[in-house]
């Protein structure tokens, strides 16, 4: 059967009403601004599989980012393309793993490329074309390449399939198209699609910043200036921190001294923070890991603290073993580090920063009077990496270019609420402590 029973038993009203306006004659263009996970590529590859078994010797390319992305989205995963080809007594085919092609015993193909390669594009002649994630491929490549081809026959078609990536190409020729005979229009949000199960839905609002949520599931076009992980709209909502409530289990009754060392001109941030609130705070520019490991014991013995959640990128290492050679139980933190959820944070950074923004969120931290401190901790943007969809920051130095300093004490912040986790309870015995030595203060996320 083409397409498959297992896609037609899985469609929902969307896939069918695009169905319908394909197989109508009339529409060449179709533009499918859907939210993640609603079938687009899977639509495509069921549609291109039919038409290619229904016509003889015709080419239907899908093009996605890069090459290799689209290898690994579509010809690797026996979920997509695989499924979607028929059974080879209803219509042979023979697949070519160097080519990245199926060809169908009526001489008919379906291609895939790269937009990262244009040159492999020109001169496949596509009869039909799909844009698998339209939004990161180079607008070029239709405009120079493929619009060309489809002109030249007025039963030729193509598709533009994504999720909005902000305000770009994308969403200019979505728009451009609405109300336009020759095109369909189409958006679809999780909230109104269906697709996805108002469970699934509630875990992805749970696994994602408000902000991506809205993006990749509601279709909002969010600007880069939006990509926040802590708004400070999330930072006013701190006002509402009840004391009365007992902060989460990683904080209540904890205290640590926190430090982000600094890298030239940076500040080094010292603070003492208890059960999530910032009590006091000294700023160091001693690049010196001698004279800030000793700065940062004095500060300790100040608050008759001996426990700190020190940063080791750069000199940090230096203090994190000077500290160590001095008794003090030290948690060291490497931003690069893997993070204990591998497959939704890039690295421990962005886990933490998660932390901090889960906590500010749910108001369990009490509210930051630090204005540098509010300032850094919403200036910092987050993004999803193309090929894993796990989150990761910009990088630093983007965020200190755009602040016009480094966000060290933001930083510091973060480190000393995910220390808290590996602190005991100070109604707990001392010789219940973790305790560390030179060779083993490295601590796990």
């Amino acid at each position: 059967m083409i397409p498959n029973r297992r896609f037609l038993d899985g469609m929902h009203e969307w896939h069918i009403e695009a169905f319908k306006t394909f197989d109508g004659g009339s529409v060449r263009f179709f533009s499918l601004e859907w939210h993640r996970r609603s079938r687009k590529t899977t639509f495509w590859l069921n549609l291109a599989v039919r038409e290619a078994c229904r016509n003889s010797k015709r080419t239907y390319l899908l093009i996605g980012p890069t090459k290799e992305q689209e290898r690994q989205i579509v010809w690797d995963d026996p979920n997509m393309l695989d499924a979607a080809l028929p059974d080879r007594d209803e219509m042979a085919w023979e697949k070519n793993e160097q080519k990245l092609q199926v060809r169908f015993a009526n001489g008919s193909r379906i291609v895939i490329r790269g937009s990262d390669d244009p040159d492999s594009i020109r001169g496949v002649g596509p009869h039909g074309v799909g844009f698998d994630e339209w939004a990161l491929i180079k607008p070029m490549t239709w405009q120079e390449i493929i619009r060309p081809i489809i002109a030249e026959d007025v039963t030729r078609w193509a598709m533009f399939m994504y999720t909005p990536k902000g305000l770009n190409h994308a969403t200019e020729l979505h728009d451009a198209a609405k109300g336009r005979p020759e095109w369909f229009a189409s958006t679809l949000r999780a909230s109104a699609s269906g697709i996805l199960s108002a469970a699934e839905l509630a875990k992805a609002r749970e696994d994602m910043p408000p902000v991506l949520y809205d993006q990749e599931m509601e279709c909002a076009r969010i600007t880069d200036e939006e990509k926040v992980l802590i708004t400070s709209r999330m930072l006013a909502g701190l006002s509402a921190y009840d004391p009365d409530i007992d902060p989460p289990e990683e904080l209540a009754e904890r205290r640590i001294i926190a430090c982000d060392p600094a890298m030239g001109g940076d500040e080094a941030p010292m603070q003492y923070i208890v059960a999530g609130r910032i009590v006091d705070q000294e700023i160091s520019h001693d690049r010196d890991s001698m004279k800030l490991a000793g700065a940062l014991a004095i500060f300790g013995r100040k608050h008759h603290c001996e426990e700190f959640a020190i940063d080791t990128i750069g000199n940090g290492k230096g203090v994190v073993d000077r500290l160590a050679e001095m008794g003090k139980i030290v948690h060291a933190f490497n931003s690069a580090e893997a993070a204990q959820e591998p497959d939704r944070f890039a690295n421990l950074r962005a886990e933490a920063w998660w932390n901090v923004m889960q906590l500010v969120m749910d108001r369990k931290v009490p509210a930051l009077t630090d204005p540098v401190i509010l300032k850094q901790l919403a200036a910092t943007h987050w993004q999803t990496q193309t090929s894993s969809g796990r989150l990761i920051l910009e990088p630093k130095a983007r965020t200190k270019k755009a602040l016009g300093c480094s966000p060290d004490r933001a930083d510091c912040y973060v480190i000393g609420l995910w220390g808290l986790q590996f602190v005991a309870p100070d109604d707990e015995p001392a010789e219940n402590y973790e305790t560390a030595s030179a060779g083993s203060w490295q601590a796990q996320w």
